[in-house]
């Protein structure tokens, strides 16, 4: 939890931290999930205790139960 919001998932491995956030969307429509991760500043958090910082946004298919897109990038 952060003063602007809940991660959905982090992971904290060997110095680097990976910042999940996760959206189910209908069709192929792309909801924004690692613009999400962007405009909450999540991965302030783990400045400083973390050497690198990832963060990922996955959007799944409400109607295929699967990955529909993925995106990342590094902060």
């Amino acid at each position: 939890v952060t003063n602007k919001g809940r991660i959905d998932l982090t992971v904290r491995f060997k110095e680097k931290c990976y910042i999940f956030e996760f959206k189910v969307i209908e069709g192929k429509e792309k909801k924004g999930a690692l613009e999400q991760l962007k405009e909450k500043r999540y991965h302030e958090k783990y400045k400083g205790k973390c050497k690198e910082i990832y963060i990922i946004g996955v959007e799944f298919d409400k109607e295929e139960r699967n990955i529909a897109y993925f995106e990342w990038g590094r902060v």
